[in-house]
């Protein structure tokens, strides 16, 4: 009967602390996620923000990265720039043996490109290499740097960057278009998203929706960078 006793204050005072334990929000590894996350498992994109830092395609700090915050088209941009980086240094070569596009990360010019930027922001040099090579576009007149970037405009920019690296993609592929959402995708964006599903850059969830006007967050925008590392390392670009 001792023995019950003591056992069951042990085992009461071991709930206690597992309990109090659980209140606390948590770190696992690299991230502080908090209490919105199960506590017992690490962020699902973990692996890819991870990789993603190695290659320094994004700045900062992996701690401070707050992955399930939407991604602005100046930091998108950004990481299309260096992730497309290595293929300038290489001498990326057209049909004609000249090389394709202009010199990369050159100095922005006097001019300003757009109307909200002026041509000193630590981005300038990636939005000018992107529009020089038909991958983004102004908006009105503006470049938007801090606009959250949606799924279908990603899409777009990623079809255009394959297409700068001198893939042969001259194609239409809207008969892919299965989607249960197929009638949110605008006009502009149907090639640019069928050639990602093609192409394993981007796919639907798990109920066969596209969801072409979710903003891409961080987590997600890291996972595309590294499908793109392995779609160009196939391609042999």
């Amino acid at each position: 009967m001792i023995k019950d006793r003591i056992s069951m204050k042990l085992f009461t005072f071991l709930l206690a602390i597992l309990i109090s334990a659980a209140s606390v929000p948590i770190s696992f590894g690299l991230f502080s996620y908090g209490a919105e996350f199960d506590e017992n498992k690490s962020h699902w994109a973990e692996e890819y923000i991870i990789y993603c830092f190695e290659k320094e395609y994004f700045d900062g700090d992996i701690e401070n990265f707050q992955p399930d915050e939407s991604i602005s088209r100046a930091m998108l941009v950004s990481c299309l720039a260096r992730a497309a980086e290595r293929y300038e240094t290489k001498g990326l070569q057209d049909s004609g043996g000249k090389k394709v596009g202009a010199a990369f990360c050159m100095d922005a010019d006097k001019g300003t490109l757009f109307s909200d930027m002026t041509g000193d922001e630590d981005y300038a040099d990636d939005v000018k290499w992107a529009v020089d090579s038909g991958i983004v576009n102004g908006i009105d007149g503006r470049f938007c740097p801090e606009q959250a970037v949606d799924r279908q405009t990603v899409a777009v920019m990623l079809h255009r960057l394959i297409n700068y690296l001198g893939a042969d993609i001259q194609s239409d592929w809207s008969v892919l278009l299965d989607y249960a959402d197929s009638d949110d995708i605008s006009q502009w964006a149907v090639e640019g998203i069928a050639y990602c599903e093609l192409a394993g850059l981007m796919t639907g969830n798990e109920s066969g929706m596209f969801l072409p006007n979710k903003m891409l967050t961080r987590a997600e925008a890291a996972v595309i960078l590294k499908r793109f590392d392995e779609y160009t390392r196939l391609l042999k670009i």
